[in-house]
């Protein structure tokens, strides 16, 4: 069952970031842990979770939508992105530099270049090593990052920028005793925009 965070819960997340961030964006070094974030550096631990929502892609050339399910196992992603009415769509799966993209009339692609893949089959391209660690609001290792307030008059709690791709968050969820975030925003090179909407995570043992 999806549980919204409650007042309090939001108002910890809020406040926890606001107390640390100043209207300067601050360079942290890889590794380090963002303001007010230490239970969600916990998430790095977990070897298994999962998602369902939706994303939406924005393009110089394009924009679509898609239902997003996202299985994470190890060292292995597998996404599946789907049209109206559930109708599979492309299947995406990703194991160090191995990708592999089904498409719906049964197509297989595989490639040792992920970005590249992406770009030629989707259109466009994102790091997914650096989005698996994204999606759960926090920055991929080994890489600086800077931490910032949000953009006045925006919506989002608080954001950071890494690798030449901005990060926002929007809302925050609660499950299974995790914060987790709720809607996403990540934009890069090229005039890509990416939203997620997160309607449930799961954590398994």
């Amino acid at each position: 069952m999806r549980r919204g965070v409650k007042p309090p819960l939001r108002l910890w997340v809020v406040l926890g970031l606001s107390g640390v961030l100043s209207a300067c964006a601050w360079l942290w070094p890889p590794d380090a842990t963002l303001p007010g974030g230490a239970e969600r550096e916990k998430l790095r631990a977990l070897s298994v979770w999962s998602m369902e929502g939706r994303v939406k892609v924005h393009t110089p050339d394009d924009g679509w939508t898609a239902g997003l399910e996202w299985r994470h196992m190890g060292e292995e992603d597998r996404l599946l992105l789907s049209g109206p009415l559930g109708q599979r769509v492309v299947g995406i799966v990703r194991n160090g530099d191995y990708m592999a993209v089904e498409a719906a009339n049964g197509g297989l692609l595989e490639s040792s270049d992920p970005e590249g893949l992406m770009s030629e089959h989707l259109g466009f391209s994102v790091p997914l090593e650096s989005l698996r660690y994204w999606v759960l609001a926090l920055p991929a290792p080994q890489q600086d990052f800077a931490a910032r307030p949000p953009a006045e008059n925006s919506t989002a709690l608080f954001g950071f920028d890494q690798a030449g791709w901005s990060l926002d968050y929007d809302g925050f969820m609660q499950e299974a005793g995790w914060v987790v975030p709720r809607k996403i925003t990540v934009r890069g090179q090229g005039g890509v925009v990416l939203r997620l909407i997160v309607d449930r995570w799961r954590f398994d043992e």
